[in-house]
Protein backbone atom coordinates (compact mmCIF):
# COMPACT_ATOMS: atom_id res chain seq x y z
CA UNK A 1 0.00 0.00 0.00
CA UNK A 2 2.62 2.23 0.40
CA UNK A 3 4.46 1.85 -2.71
CA UNK A 4 0.69 2.65 -4.67
CA UNK A 5 0.41 5.59 -2.48
CA UNK A 6 4.08 6.66 -3.28
CA UNK A 7 3.45 5.89 -7.31
CA UNK A 8 0.15 7.99 -6.89
CA UNK A 9 1.96 10.82 -5.62
CA UNK A 10 4.67 10.65 -8.44
CA UNK A 11 1.72 11.01 -10.72
CA UNK A 12 0.09 13.60 -9.27
CA UNK A 13 2.90 15.96 -8.97
CA UNK A 14 3.97 15.28 -12.28
CA UNK A 15 6.99 13.20 -11.34
CA UNK A 16 7.04 10.32 -13.96
CA UNK A 17 8.01 11.17 -17.38
CA UNK A 18 6.10 9.76 -19.85
CA UNK A 19 6.88 9.38 -23.68
CA UNK A 20 4.42 8.59 -26.39
CA UNK A 21 5.11 8.29 -30.50
CA UNK A 22 3.10 9.19 -32.74
CA UNK A 23 2.62 8.57 -36.43
CA UNK A 24 0.56 11.83 -37.68
CA UNK A 25 -1.13 13.51 -40.76
CA UNK A 26 1.76 15.18 -42.57
CA UNK A 27 4.39 17.30 -40.96
CA UNK A 28 4.89 19.98 -38.33
CA UNK A 29 6.94 23.02 -39.67
CA UNK A 30 8.74 23.52 -36.25
CA UNK A 31 10.68 20.27 -35.64
CA UNK A 32 10.49 20.83 -32.13
CA UNK A 33 8.09 22.96 -30.28
CA UNK A 34 5.63 23.20 -27.05
CA UNK A 35 1.90 23.29 -27.53
CA UNK A 36 0.31 25.12 -24.53
CA UNK A 37 -3.34 24.99 -24.99
CA UNK A 38 -5.82 24.43 -22.09
CA UNK A 39 -8.36 21.74 -22.45
CA UNK A 40 -12.04 21.03 -22.08
CA UNK A 41 -15.21 19.46 -22.13
CA UNK A 42 -16.77 20.51 -25.68
CA UNK A 43 -19.80 22.10 -24.79
CA UNK A 44 -21.61 20.58 -27.62
CA UNK A 45 -20.47 17.33 -26.98
CA UNK A 46 -19.67 16.55 -23.47
CA UNK A 47 -18.12 13.16 -24.09
CA UNK A 48 -14.63 14.48 -26.34
CA UNK A 49 -12.37 16.90 -25.31
CA UNK A 50 -11.17 19.85 -27.01
CA UNK A 51 -9.25 23.47 -27.07
CA UNK A 52 -11.74 27.10 -27.25
CA UNK A 53 -10.35 27.39 -31.00
CA UNK A 54 -13.21 29.64 -33.77
CA UNK A 55 -16.37 28.66 -32.43
CA UNK A 56 -15.61 26.01 -30.45
CA UNK A 57 -16.34 26.26 -26.59
CA UNK A 58 -15.26 24.18 -24.11
CA UNK A 59 -16.73 23.49 -20.44
CA UNK A 60 -14.17 23.03 -17.25
CA UNK A 61 -10.97 24.03 -18.91
CA UNK A 62 -7.95 23.33 -17.26
CA UNK A 63 -4.04 24.07 -18.88
CA UNK A 64 -1.99 21.87 -20.55
CA UNK A 65 1.52 21.27 -22.12
CA UNK A 66 2.70 18.80 -24.65
CA UNK A 67 6.43 19.01 -25.58
CA UNK A 68 7.14 17.39 -29.18
CA UNK A 69 9.59 16.88 -31.30
CA UNK A 70 9.64 15.06 -35.01
CA UNK A 71 12.06 11.83 -35.64
CA UNK A 72 11.10 11.56 -39.11
CA UNK A 73 8.98 13.05 -41.83
CA UNK A 74 7.91 12.45 -45.83
CA UNK A 75 4.66 10.66 -47.39
CA UNK A 76 1.94 12.53 -46.21
CA UNK A 77 3.08 11.03 -42.65
CA UNK A 78 5.34 12.40 -39.48
CA UNK A 79 6.87 10.04 -36.91
CA UNK A 80 6.59 12.58 -33.44
CA UNK A 81 7.86 11.70 -30.12
CA UNK A 82 5.44 13.40 -27.16
CA UNK A 83 6.20 14.28 -23.95
CA UNK A 84 2.83 15.31 -21.92
CA UNK A 85 3.66 17.91 -19.24
CA UNK A 86 -0.15 17.22 -17.77
CA UNK A 87 -2.19 14.44 -17.68
CA UNK A 88 -5.58 15.70 -19.01
CA UNK A 89 -7.93 13.21 -20.94
CA UNK A 90 -6.98 12.50 -24.47
CA UNK A 91 -4.55 15.65 -24.50
CA UNK A 92 -2.58 14.70 -27.06
CA UNK A 93 -4.57 13.66 -29.46
CA UNK A 94 -6.35 17.11 -29.11
CA UNK A 95 -2.88 18.82 -28.92
CA UNK A 96 -2.05 17.40 -32.37
CA UNK A 97 -5.47 18.01 -33.75
CA UNK A 98 -5.46 21.73 -32.49
CA UNK A 99 -2.08 22.52 -34.48
CA UNK A 100 -3.40 20.85 -37.50
CA UNK A 101 -1.54 17.32 -37.66
CA UNK A 102 -4.11 14.92 -36.49
CA UNK A 103 -3.21 10.93 -35.07
CA UNK A 104 -2.99 9.26 -38.17
CA UNK A 105 -6.45 7.03 -38.16
CA UNK A 106 -7.82 9.25 -35.60
CA UNK A 107 -11.50 9.15 -36.32
CA UNK A 108 -12.59 10.59 -33.38
CA UNK A 109 -10.12 13.47 -33.45
CA UNK A 110 -8.84 13.55 -36.34
CA UNK A 111 -12.70 12.80 -38.14
CA UNK A 112 -14.42 10.74 -40.77
CA UNK A 113 -11.53 11.52 -43.33
CA UNK A 114 -7.95 11.51 -41.27
CA UNK A 115 -5.33 10.29 -43.09
CA UNK A 116 -4.72 6.72 -42.26
CA UNK A 117 -2.00 3.98 -43.62
CA UNK A 118 -3.06 1.10 -45.39
CA UNK A 119 -3.82 -2.22 -43.06
CA UNK A 120 -3.99 0.37 -39.72
CA UNK A 121 -7.12 -0.11 -38.41
CA UNK A 122 -6.56 2.28 -34.98
CA UNK A 123 -5.06 5.39 -34.23
CA UNK A 124 -1.00 5.46 -34.04
CA UNK A 125 -0.17 6.45 -30.89
CA UNK A 126 1.97 4.11 -28.74
CA UNK A 127 3.13 4.67 -25.05
CA UNK A 128 6.78 4.07 -25.59
CA UNK A 129 8.60 4.64 -21.99
CA UNK A 130 7.99 5.51 -18.61
CA UNK A 131 10.94 7.22 -15.74
CA UNK A 132 10.59 7.77 -12.70
CA UNK A 133 12.90 7.71 -8.97
CA UNK A 134 11.03 5.68 -6.33
CA UNK A 135 12.69 5.57 -3.00
CA UNK A 136 15.97 6.91 -4.04
CA UNK A 137 16.26 4.21 -7.41
CA UNK A 138 15.67 5.72 -10.52
CA UNK A 139 12.98 3.43 -12.90
CA UNK A 140 12.75 3.10 -16.63
CA UNK A 141 9.86 1.15 -18.67
CA UNK A 142 10.05 0.93 -22.78
CA UNK A 143 7.87 -0.72 -24.78
CA UNK A 144 8.56 -1.49 -28.21
CA UNK A 145 5.93 -0.22 -31.04
CA UNK A 146 3.72 -2.85 -31.69
CA UNK A 147 3.41 -4.34 -35.21
CA UNK A 148 0.76 -2.19 -37.03
CA UNK A 149 3.18 1.24 -35.72
CA UNK A 150 6.33 -0.63 -37.19
CA UNK A 151 4.56 -1.12 -40.68
CA UNK A 152 3.19 2.56 -40.87
CA UNK A 153 6.77 4.19 -39.79
CA UNK A 154 8.10 2.56 -43.04
CA UNK A 155 5.85 4.53 -44.91
CA UNK A 156 7.97 7.50 -43.99
CA UNK A 157 10.57 8.56 -45.93
CA UNK A 158 13.46 10.59 -45.01
CA UNK A 159 14.89 11.34 -41.26
CA UNK A 160 13.71 15.20 -40.08
CA UNK A 161 16.47 18.28 -40.37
Amino acid sequence: QETFEALKNLFKTRAVVKTYRAIVCGAPKQKIGVITMPIGRLAKNPLKRGIAQGRSRIRGEREAQTEYRVLKAGSGYALVELLPKTGRMHQLRVHLKAIGHPIACDRIYGGKNVCCPPGCGRQLLHASSLSFTLHDKAFHFEADDPEDFERAKQLIGKVAS
